[in-house]
């Protein structure tokens, strides 16, 4: 729950233009959007999940923030989220999408 998603496609000639990110909710669910509009390109998309932005009062570099930082961190389920799945060239997680998918799930491993 509440981290950062982003789809990229394995497409041949096509950029980060092609990709498409979410923030999932309280319960992993989330939409994907490309630039403006919902959804995603047709490809395999390599997955990338990373920690989506912590509440502003823990945000500071100061001992206050950190601790509400660490507190958190520490509520949120299935943490820390493996450091493979951070950035493209590490991720293995791949998802297909044909075309009208509705409901697509992302396993991440330990």
């Amino acid at each position: 729950p509440l981290a950062f998603i982003e789809f990229m496609p394995e497409l041949k000639g096509h950029g980060a233009e092609a990709n498409s990110n979410a923030m999932t909710d309280e319960q992993g669910k989330f939409k994907l959007m490309h630039g403006a509009e919902p959804g995603a390109v047709i490809a395999t998309h390599r997955v990338v999940v990373n920690e989506g932005q912590p509440p502003a009062g823990a945000r500071g570099q100061d001992a206050a923030s950190q601790t509400k930082l660490t507190d958190y961190m520490n509520s949120l389920k299935n943490r820390p989220i493996p450091g493979r799945y951070g950035s493209y060239s590490t991720s293995n997680a791949r998802v297909e999408i044909k075309g009208e998918d509705k409901k697509l799930v992302v396993k991440l491993t330990r």
